[in-house]
């Protein structure tokens, strides 16, 4: 039979996927084969994308619009009393991000900017420790590696009070941009667990150094607007010391939301300023105060 053979010198791959092999010369265009036409198709994507909600930002930059980390450093001691902690940047991207920084620094008349060293007294190490990684990453990495389950009704979750000192930070600093990341990391902790409220603590201490037009308040404000139940304001105490700017804001907003409601349904009510669901991710930076550029575009 082999001495006798015919055919082509080679059996082609796609006889072996029908009936019985009939050695025949393959066709001039062979159809593909079902078995390969039956199989999902996978397609790979290798392009890195960095999504901001309702923009992206592309992985391509200018090449004068990134930080000049060729610079000098400068030494910081930070201490709160009890802990006191070294931390060293990169002198111009620590001015980028601070006014207070940047007339430091900026000012050789100034023995720190000789120096190229100062301290920040008062100043909680962890706080000062999430302002080096968000200027040099964008990121306030505030979340803990396993998450929070209280012990009791009174137990509260520690990144909050770590949350708190950081805006105190950027206040303090006069930071703009690390401001607006740490309220926009307020409110993915609001928006990210649907069981997540504010506690009373951090309303207090942003009330009492916050000012009237920032971000933060309103957005405090609001989550309540759009969170606190009846069950929720009928657990408050007489006592619980919530400020009178909080009460009052909060009122507003309410009668603000209740009017567009029914406005809504055609009622008649006065226009009033309605409470932003902070689940919206329609407007990212209507909790910030940049004047032009977001730190979102910056970083």
């Amino acid at each position: 039979m082999a001495g006798n053979w015919q055919g082509p010198p080679y059996a082609p791959p796609w006889a072996y996927h029908g009936p019985p092999p009939v050695f025949t010369a393959p066709p001039p265009n062979p159809a593909p084969l079902p078995l390969l036409q039956a199989q999902p198709t996978t397609t790979w994507s290798f392009v890195p994308v960095i999504s901001r909600t309702d923009r992206t930002r592309s992985i391509r930059g200018f090449e004068e619009g990134g930080p000049n980390l060729s610079t000098e450093m400068v030494t910081i001691d930070v201490s709160n009393g009890e802990n006191r902690e070294r931390f060293v940047v990169h002198k111009e991207l620590i001015m980028k991000h601070s006014r207070y920084f940047r007339g430091m620094f900026g000012n050789n008349f100034w023995e720190e900017a000789k120096d190229e060293y100062t301290t920040m007294d008062s100043v909680d190490p962890e706080a000062f420790k999430l302002l080096q990684r968000f200027i040099y990453t964008g990121v306030v990495y505030s979340r803990a590696d396993e998450q929070f389950r209280p012990s009791n009704q009174t137990s509260e979750d520690p990144e909050w009070a770590k949350l708190w000192s950081a805006w105190e930070l950027g206040d303090k600093i006069n930071s703009a941009t690390f401001m607006d990341a740490v309220t926009d990391a307020v409110r993915a902790k609001i928006t990210d667990d649907d069981d997540c409220m504010c506690p009373i603590s951090g309303i207090q201490g942003i009330f009492n150094i916050g000012p009237s037009s920032s971000g933060i308040r309103k957005l405090l404000v609001d989550a309540a607007v759009w969170r606190w139940d009846r069950r929720t304001l009928t657990a408050l105490r007489p006592d619980c010391e919530l400020p009178h700017k909080f009460l009052h804001d909060f009122a507003v907003a309410s009668m603000g939301s209740r009017s567009r409601f029914a406005a809504q349904h055609g009622a008649e009510g006065h226009a009033q300023e309605a409470a932003v669901d902070p689940l919206d991710e329609s407007s990212p930076c209507v909790y910030h105060n940049h004047d032009l550029v977001c730190y979102q575009d910056e970083i």
